[in-house]
């Protein structure tokens, strides 16, 4: 089987290798992309209205561009529609107008909240303000002014947390759509200095029987530096870059009620007193590149739970998004190749602060708590628990500067202090250096400083474990220690031929109390290797055969797990992708070698239509049962695991998202059934207005014979002005004659306004 999946890839590689470049050459030499473009606007005296029609009464005499060339599928092609953009500014605000040209009736826009239109046409504007390829702001919009905003790294990539306030409107005319933006200059970041010299691009994305991006600064796929391929903006002058004040106040008020004891169904079910209470927020713009920022008794709670995931034949902890506005932007900043930074640790804060100062290639970020409880993720060899602790004080520090095209060098220190006894401290430094234009080389090493507090009731479930070799135990009995992390790649990112080589350690004694590190005592060599052919006609897009292959030993020279896996990739016409892999895979879990835990993986996506997107992914052959009581070897099953998803858009306002995952194993040697069972997610969106939206979760947990149902109604000016009304109400299936019960329900208000100074 090994065999002849390697040679059926190798000879579909040689099969498509044949004709999958030429179509582009002829195609590219009837068309001449704008590489690096120059763009001199001037400032208006008209004023601009805001309202999706581009009248030439307001926007006569301003800088014009076109000339837009096709990023994806095509190469530096000429698109099949026309964009044009017009630009200009006053002392307050930057202003674009895009005019698209289509037919109307294929527009893809959806009524929606924003950040969510990426399924949709859109464009945007990309500003590199300080013109040095570090970072950008990257602002859209889709033809009915629905707005979506992210800051692109060139070292991190895109942090979708992040939102800034502008105007926008769009509207579907009889030769396609047209949109308005006006950016404050309050909202951006840039050189305080008389005139500016930016880099900039314009983007649209068309998808329709391909998601078809155009880009005015054409864009090399041999060039990994996305930045360093914008076109320059000049004659901008005389203008103030964001000094703000921000005052955010909110008020929240809850009311919560519960089954005294969720075991016995017929235990009273208690109604707890309305709890209300204020919070206050502050953002000071200390400077153009200095922002500080501050919350006392902030509601952190969220207004969408976490969807579950299926954890049954799992060992170590689960990793949970971050959905707190707070906690959200800037979050790349923190973001490194061993997670030392886990913003959902910080659970209850009183009070927290962030701190983050942008200078040209210099970054420095800040970003402190004080705590009421937490949760510290605490690893080993083959699990990792959860701990809760009380009051602590929890501080991260970070540092990057930046060189060259997409290289840099960094720093970081994170500490938590427990307010009894007890503390957890790392410090790394980390980078990238990038050489001979297609290469890099990653690293990153960590020291981390452990001392344990003396309250063994902490981890009474796990007093009996051991680690390092059984000279530390797992219990808090106020053991001190160290340990280390490093990582390394060297990496090729180019058009074609793509490679991943890394090095990954965390030794026995290392652990990072502010972040998320759930695994420890291994080291990991990884490879991986992929090429791509591109097409420019038929049904095929891309064709990407790829191959990974790792080996995963502890420190006293075992080999827990290595595997070797090919894969083909395909993007398919009608916004399609299909991927199929084969894993050979073998494990050694406690101290059990288990052979031949081979399967197979398939995934297919489909944005084939505005109406439905839909997807799959499939995992079936054999699995190990990690589960199994401690008293038990582990044996190998057979199972699958299966996850299906969909968009539904019935009407304009309208969007329906089921997602249902599916998990079983059997066990090889007498067939018994290890597990089997369900996760069933349905969320439902109604866009009133663009303002105001009315949300409905309902999820049932097969395994824990639970649901629950979450309704939301949103009102939302701007991304921080918002009023929020909801519910969550828990049902448990206790069956016989007692069937389904309500366990909890909770009532919650929020209203929070922004006031800007």
């Amino acid at each position: 089987m090994k065999k002849s999946f390697i040679v059926f890839c190798f000879s579909l590689m040689l099969l498509v290798s044949g004709f999958a470049d030429g179509n582009e050459v002829t195609e590219k030499t009837s068309f001449s992309p704008q590489l690096n473009p120059e763009l001199n606007i001037t400032k208006t005296n008209n004023t601009i209205n805001i309202d999706g029609n581009v009248n030439e009464a307001e926007w006569g005499n301003v800088a014009s561009v076109s000339g837009f060339s096709e990023t994806h599928p095509g190469d530096q092609t000429k698109p099949s529609v026309k964009t044009e953009v017009k630009i200009t500014y006053d002392e307050n605000n930057l202003y674009v107008a895009f005019i698209c040209n289509d037919d109307p009736g294929k527009i893809r826009a959806s009524l929606r909240d924003r950040d969510e239109i990426w399924s949709d046409d859109y464009v945007g504007i990309l500003l590199d303000t300080y013109g040095d390829a570090s970072w950008a702001f990257f602002i859209f919009s889709n033809p009915l002014g629905i707005q979506g905003d992210t800051r692109f790294s060139s070292t991190s990539g895109e942090d979708d947390s992040f939102d800034m306030i502008y105007r926008s409107e769009g509207q579907i005319t009889a030769n396609g759509y047209q949109v308005e933006m006006a950016i404050p200059f309050s909202s951006l970041r840039f050189p305080d200095q008389p005139k500016q010299e930016w880099r900039i691009n314009f983007w649209r994305t068309h998808p329709r029987n391909s998601r078809r991006t155009y880009s005015w600064a054409a864009l090399n796929r041999d060039e990994p530096c996305f930045l360093c391929q914008y076109g320059t903006l000049n004659g901008i002058q005389n203008v103030t870059p964001g000094k703000s004040v921000e005052i955010l106040p909110s008020v929240v008020a809850n009311q919560s009620s519960s089954l005294n004891d969720t075991d016995d169904p017929n235990s009273k079910f208690e109604n707890k007193n309305i709890d209300s209470e204020m919070s206050l927020g502050l953002k000071w713009a200390v400077t153009p590149s200095l922002t500080v920022e501050g919350t006392y008794n902030p509601d952190f709670s969220q207004v969408e739970s976490d969807a579950a995931q299926i954890d049954v034949n799992n060992t170590f902890a689960l990793f949970y998004p971050e959905r707190r506005p707070f906690f959200q932007e800037g979050s790349d900043l923190f973001r490194t190749w061993h997670n030392v930074v886990y913003t959902r640790a910080i659970n209850d804060p009183v009070a927290a602060t962030k701190i983050i100062g942008r200078w040209k290639r210099y970054t420095l970020a800040y970003l402190g708590a004080v705590d009421e409880n937490s949760l510290l993720v605490i690893p080993f060899e083959e699990e990792s628990r959860y701990v809760a602790v009380d009051r602590n004080l929890s501080n991260t520090m970070r540092f990057k500067r930046t060189f060259g095209e997409n290289s840099y060098v960094g720093a970081i220190t994170s500490d938590r202090r427990l307010e009894k006894d007890g503390s957890g401290s790392v410090l790394g430094i980390d980078g990238v250096f990038r050489m001979f234009n297609n290469y890099s080389f990653e690293w990153q090493v960590l020291k981390s400083f452990t001392t344990e507090p003396n309250d063994t009731s902490l981890t009474s479930e796990y007093n009996e474990l051991y680690f390092n070799d059984g000279k530390k135990t797992a219990s808090f009995d106020g053991e001190s220690f160290s340990g280390d992390a490093i990582y390394a790649s060297f990496e090729r990112n180019a058009r074609h031929w793509n490679v991943d080589f890394d090095f990954w350690q965390t030794s026995p004694t290392f652990r990072a109390d502010n972040g998320f590190v759930n695994q420890n005592n291994n080291r990991k060599t990884f490879f991986w290797t992929g090429y791509t052919f591109y097409f420019n006609s038929g049904w095929l897009e891309r064709f990407h055969p790829n191959m990974h292959a790792a080996r995963i030993w502890n420190f006293d020279g075992t080999v827990k797990d290595e595997w070797f896996s090919p894969a083909l990739n395909f993007n398919l016409k009608a916004q399609t992708s299909l991927s199929v892999q084969y894993l050979f895979n073998s494990e050694n879990f406690k101290n059990t070698s288990l052979k031949n835990i081979n399967r197979w993986r398939f995934n297919l996506n489909s944005n084939f239509s505005e109406m439905l997107r839909a997807g799959i992914f499939l995992q079936t052959g054999r699995y190990v049962a990690n589960r199994n009581d401690d008293e038990s070897p582990p044996v190998r099953g057979k199972g699958t695991d299966v996850n299906l998803w969909a968009t539904f858009k019935p009407m304009l306002r309208l969007i329906i998202q089921p997602e249902f995952s599916f998990a079983e194993m059997y066990r090889l040697d007498n067939n018994k059934k290890e597990y089997s069972g369900y996760i069933l997610r349905v969320r439902g969106n109604y866009q009133f207005t663009r303002e105001m939206f009315l949300r409905l979760i309902v999820q049932y947990n097969d395994f824990d014979n639970d649901i629950s149902i979450e309704p939301l109604l949103s009102y939302k000016i701007n991304p921080f002005t918002v009023f929020y009304v909801g519910s969550r109400q828990d049902y448990l299936d206790y069956s016989g004659s007692v069937g389904w019960k309500q366990t909890s329900r909770q009532y919650f208000l929020k209203f929070q306004y922004l006031f800007q100074i």
